[in-house]
């Protein structure tokens, strides 16, 4: 039996039928928008085990080989007797104990310097150098994290301030196992964000696990429903026809079948599906891949793309739905705002509750208080 998630189509169509009206140009552009913001919203209101994830990251040896030559008019620093690491555009180049940003890696022998942090004249020929990396991007889905600890010592840096590692960089240390750390914009990918470590590592490449709270998935796709498909029972290969014109963008959306004959809806709607899978992988424009294989035989029938809400919907779907009206009511200036609000934090609280995981004994052997997410080994809420 088909175990259906909530789409972004679903979500669509509860706000259109609890709105109570067809969706003109404006409207609709008003569903979408609360539609994200619901869930964006609920994301930020507890740390949900849901978006836990276990992350790595592992620091790059410093490196200096050859020497230098640096010229002031051009910012460019060249490399002779070596080749500039490949990561060299996220590191600093140390001459006499001053640090120096890299801007840009231009070639195997060539960088340029920030503008903001250089040498101020040019350096000759032949001088001795160092290159160290302390700024390592974080994944593309993060928020927040636990402590960073070394998975080859079980030594945990300390997270401090922006501010405060910049002060504690004055010390010029660099070379050794990082006892601090703090997060920055990253300053390779726009709207991303890094983790910076000090004092930078050296000649040892450490290992560092956390566990962090990510974002959901964006929703995209509202729904994609052009042409017909065909899949054979137990097969997991979906073929297109009459101009489909699928993208890699599909690959995690849901796509629904139907053995009727109108567009498949979620559970609640006029025509439920018949089953649902997750597109893991799509060819080409009329080839997909699903997660799983179909029980039943679909020839040349209509079918339904959508987003997938990236929530767990056993503790998350009421929270999610009731804040997508809360945004609705708001965006449109309702004046039953106040009411509607109260029954989204009530449906929050009742989600929080869900979301206690563990009720039996704790490491030390006592009950663990099932009101706490705390994690035994840092105290914090992880």
């Amino acid at each position: 039996m088909t175990e259906f998630q909530l789409t972004y189509h679903d979500l669509y169509s509860d706000l259109l039928d609890w709105g109570g009206s067809a969706a003109d140009s404006s409207r609709a552009r008003n569903i979408k928008r609360a539609c994200k913001t619901a869930v964006r919203n609920l994301a930020m209101e507890h740390r949900w085990s849901y978006y836990r994830k276990i992350g790595r990251i592992t620091t790059s040896t410093s490196y200096s080989t050859g020497t230098i030559e640096y010229t002031d008019s051009t910012r460019v620093m060249t490399l002779t007797g070596g080749t500039w690491p490949t990561w060299a555009a996220s590191g600093f180049v140390r001459i006499n104990n001053i640090d120096y940003p890299v801007y840009s890696r231009d070639s195997d022998t060539e960088l340029t310097i920030s503008v903001d942090a250089n040498p101020s004249g040019n350096v000759s020929s032949g001088t001795a150098y160092a290159i160290y990396r302390s700024v390592y991007s974080m994944p593309t889905d993060f928020l927040s994290s636990s402590d960073f600890e070394n998975f080859d010592n079980a030594f945990s840096a300390k997270y401090i301030a922006p501010g405060d590692l910049q002060k504690a960089m004055y010390s010029r240390e660099a070379g050794s196992e990082p006892r601090f750390y703090t997060f920055i914009g990253d300053p390779d990918y726009i709207g991303g964000m890094a983790v910076k470590f000090y004092p930078a590592p050296g000649a040892t490449a450490y290992n560092y696990d956390f566990v962090y709270m990510r974002h959901p998935a964006n929703l995209n796709l509202l729904e994609y429903k052009t042409g017909t498909v065909s899949v054979a029972g137990g097969s997991t290969t979906v073929t297109g026809y009459s101009n489909t014109a699928w993208t890699s963008d599909m690959v995690g959306c849901v796509i629904r079948f139907t053995t009727e004959s109108d567009y498949p809806d979620g559970p609640t709607g006029d025509n439920p599906a018949v089953e649902e899978r997750i597109i893991t992988a799509v060819a080409d424009a009329n080839t997909l891949t699903i997660d799983s294989a179909v029980e039943n035989t679909y020839s040349q029938k209509k079918y339904r793309i959508s987003s997938l809400v990236d929530i767990e919907p056993a503790t998350m779907q009421t929270a999610v739905e009731l804040g997508a009206e809360r945004e609705l009511a708001s965006i449109t200036r309702s004046d039953r705002i106040g009411q509607i609000d109260a029954v989204y934090r009530d449906a929050v609280i009742r989600a929080k509750e869900a979301d206690h995981r563990h009720i039996g004994t704790s490491s030390g052997g006592r009950m663990a208080d099932p009101n706490s997410l705390t994690d035994w080994r840092s105290g914090s809420d992880y």
